[in-house]
């Protein structure tokens, strides 16, 4: 595995355009010359940490943008579950709860419950 090259907050070790340069600290993003018909001067190299939106790091943010979006997503899916299962447990206490309150409409305590529960479940 490739070791990690972090440029601009992105991993551009597998971008195919990063080329490092010996006698320079700055990597140089061959992408914009690819094209050229000679290889450029050093003085119109194009540093790959100057260019914080070439094609290649816009994916690599897109992919991780994409990666926390589906998490987030799963996330939703779960609460949904659970909000189901709540929903469906206060209906059951509900169904017990009613027959006891018409024997016993004095009951404060039961009351309060059978309200709540409307409440939760909006359906006032």
């Amino acid at each position: 595995m490739t070791e990690e090259i972090i440029i601009d907050g992105v991993d551009v070790a597998g971008c195919r355009d990063y080329r490092e340069v010996e006698y320079k600290e700055m990597a140089i993003c061959m992408n914009y010359y690819n094209h050229l018909p000679k290889p450029p001067k050093e003085t119109e190299w194009q540093y790959c940490a100057g260019n914080k939106n070439c094609y290649y790091k816009q994916r690599k943010r897109l992919e991780q943008e994409n990666k926390e979006l589906k998490e987030e997503n799963f996330n939703w899916e779960q609460i949904n579950k659970l909000q189901e299962k709540y929903k469906s447990a206060l209906e059951e206490i509900r169904e017990i709860a009613e027959p006891i309150y018409e024997q016993l409409p004095d009951d404060k305590v039961l009351r309060q419950i059978l309200l709540k529960i409307s409440e939760v479940l909006n359906d006032k």
